[in-house]
């Protein structure tokens, strides 16, 4: 797995929208809209689609839209990508890795799809494993520090998803890492990330603790 600057900009998004759902889910997405109206809205006023006093007023306007969209798309996830992003990688974990450990994590590990995909997504995969980590959209989740794990299946959040969670050694939950589809076509029911880290939770010695919202911990996990 090899961070380029616009992965390093999608660890970014990445961890702002696991973080703040609600700020990345509304108002970061009302003020794109509202950029783009305005570039469409300036723009066409050269050719003639709408009436501005002058000139100056649509490019003022077209200007803002662009701004918006510059700063808040490229310039703050491309400066907070490549200031942070050793941070992004392993997020619970209370720390900001060295440069050098996470390029020798990047690069000592395998990582690929463990389920089964086409041949053209096996390294895009949001979801993808190597022999000590998880990764999930680039985060990266060290196997032998989970000790809960819960898919989480609420009425009162969102029916048709089940919503992952994840509780580290160090008490830091790692919230929201992934989501699922619920309800799987029969012929997909292969591709669930969540199946198959049931099998693997369960292999490893973890316990489902509740019937709803599907809670596996460790067993001895507080040892």
């Amino acid at each position: 797995m090899k961070l380029s600057l616009l992965k390093k900009m999608k660890l970014f998004h990445v961890n702002f929208r696991r973080e703040h759902g609600i700020i990345y889910g509304y108002v970061y997405y009302v003020f794109m809209i509202m950029s783009v109206f305005f570039i469409i809205i300036g723009s066409n006023y050269f050719s003639g689609g709408y009436a501005f006093s002058t000139p100056e007023d649509a490019l003022e306007m077209f200007s803002c839209g662009i701004s918006y969209a510059i700063v808040v798309d490229v310039v703050i996830p491309m400066i907070c990508g490549l200031k942070n992003w050793r941070k992004y990688l392993l997020p619970g974990t209370y720390q900001s890795t060295t440069n050098r450990i996470a390029k020798e994590i990047l690069q000592t590990e395998e990582f690929t799809c463990p389920i089964p995909v086409a041949d053209k997504r096996k390294g895009k995969h949001p979801f993808l494993e190597s022999a000590n980590y998880f990764s999930f959209y680039g985060q990266l989740i060290p196997k032998n520090e989970i000790k809960e794990f819960e898919f989480d299946y609420s009425l009162y959040r969102d029916p048709r998803s089940y919503i992952f969670h994840v509780m580290l050694k160090n008490g830091c939950s790692v919230k929201e890492i992934y989501t699922e589809a619920a309800r799987l076509k029969k012929n997909c029911e292969d591709l669930s990330v969540r199946k198959y880290l049931i099998n693997y939770l369960t292999n490893e010695g973890f316990e489902k603790k509740k019937d709803f919202g599907e809670h596996y911990i460790k067993q001895n996990s507080e040892e």
